[in-house]
């Protein structure tokens, strides 16, 4: 039961595909993860898919359902006594993501649930779940982090899209509700259709937006995180370490990814910000000619808030929420209006210098029309020709 070797350490992380490199066929996603560790949030991002069939959680005792569609297919599985050869062999995915969250909060989180003891005792579910993290390079095709999730969502979406899942640059916002992704499952799968609220359902969403969740995110007790170093002594060591760790400047090249942050060591975007750092890149940005205005882009990390001078915000128009440009034509085209508005610089602080790396032919175009400075770490700052 659940009897999984280590994986080498020595072992090297997969490579993060190009640009339009796709899994051939429909797409299947399962995703792994904890119960109380935020996956059925992960699995409402995924089911943002255009057309998915999505089995948002799926209930303990339940083996996931091979269903036969030619619609994609998002299923959330949780740690339990039932081994994830069983779920992938049964349901046959073409693509897996383990979801992690501290183990310690899975375990405070837990400590109220009535159904904190489905499937198994929570320390021998964190034991399975420590196996399955030690030989995630070989059993996924990569890692997702609940703090990296809610911490950075529109950077997180990017990078999945890099592995050429279809998850659409909006999907942090929601466009499907999770009513209609039920009513849309049950319309298009017999098995979702008879088993729903019988062996699959919701899970605790309460949400309409990621973003808020980070509010809810308080400190696990000195108990859990006993049970958590105890159970899951692998997985955390892996948060322990970088509880105050600041990312490098710039991934190494071809690591552009989730898999990347999660398998290579390299510290998770959602430690990338302290107060101290943020402040940081603020005072970079108050230093600039008292004339200038900024355009900030995607302030996922809330720079605006703390600088002094006029910003401008790359995703609103008139007090209008505009959400990601759909190609770097719209970007370039949203830039020169901004422009014409008077703004003199753009910055990419902290996590959105993700668009840098995606919307390519915007990139040029900045380098094009600007001029790089170096003003902070962290912080991709042009200054904008006339």
């Amino acid at each position: 039961m659940n009897s999984f070797a280590k994986a080498d350490p020595r072992v090297r992380p997969k490579t993060v595909p190009g640009p339009g490199s796709r899994p051939r066929g429909p797409q299947r996603i399962l995703l792994y993860g904890m119960q109380s560790s935020g996956a059925s949030l992960g699995a409402l991002l995924l089911a943002q898919i255009p057309g998915s069939v999505a089995i948002i959680d799926l209930w303990s005792g339940r083996v996931a359902p091979r269903l036969t569609t030619a619609l994609p297919i998002v299923v959330k599985a949780i740690v339990t006594n039932i081994e994830l050869q069983r779920h992938a062999a049964n349901f046959r995915p073409t693509f897996k993501i383990l979801f992690l969250r501290d183990p310690a909060a899975v375990v405070s989180s837990l400590s109220d649930k009535d159904y904190a003891g489905d499937g198994g005792s929570v320390e021998a579910k964190l034991s399975w779940l420590d196996e399955v993290f030690m030989r995630r390079e070989s059993l996924f095709d990569t890692t997702m982090l609940y703090e990296d999730l809610t911490e950075a969502p529109t950077s997180t979406v990017a990078r999945l899209r890099r592995f050429g899942l279809s998850v659409p640059l909006n999907a942090a916002e929601f466009p499907r509700s999770p009513q209609e992704i039920v009513e849309h499952s049950c319309r298009h799968s017999l098995w979702c259709r008879r088993n729903y609220e019988d062996g699959w359902g919701l899970g605790n969403i309460y949400v309409a937006n990621i973003r808020p969740l980070r509010m809810l995110r308080g400190m696990p007790d000195h108990q859990a995180r006993l049970i958590a170093q105890r159970r899951a002594p692998n997985l955390s060591e892996f948060y322990d370490g970088r509880n105050y760790g600041e990312p490098p400047d710039d991934p190494p090249a071809g690591t552009y990814g989730v898999h990347h942050a999660a398998m290579s060591g390299q510290t998770p975007a959602y430690r990338a910000t302290s107060h101290a750092r943020l402040a940081a890149l603020a005072e970079a940005l108050d230093q600039l000619p008292g004339q200038a205005i900024v355009i900030v882009v995607d302030d996922e990390i809330g720079v605006r808030s703390l600088c002094r001078r006029p910003t401008l915000s790359f995703l609103e128009l008139d007090g209008r929420y505009l959400g990601n440009p759909a190609n770097d034509h719209e970007a370039i085209a949203r830039l020169a209006r901004l422009q014409a508005l008077g703004a003199s610089h753009i910055a990419f602080a902290g996590p959105a210098r993700w668009w840098l790396d995606y919307y390519t032919g915007f990139h040029h175009h900045v380098e094009a029309i600007g001029q790089r400075l170096q003003m902070a770490d962290g912080l991709a700052l042009f200054v904008l020709s006339r």
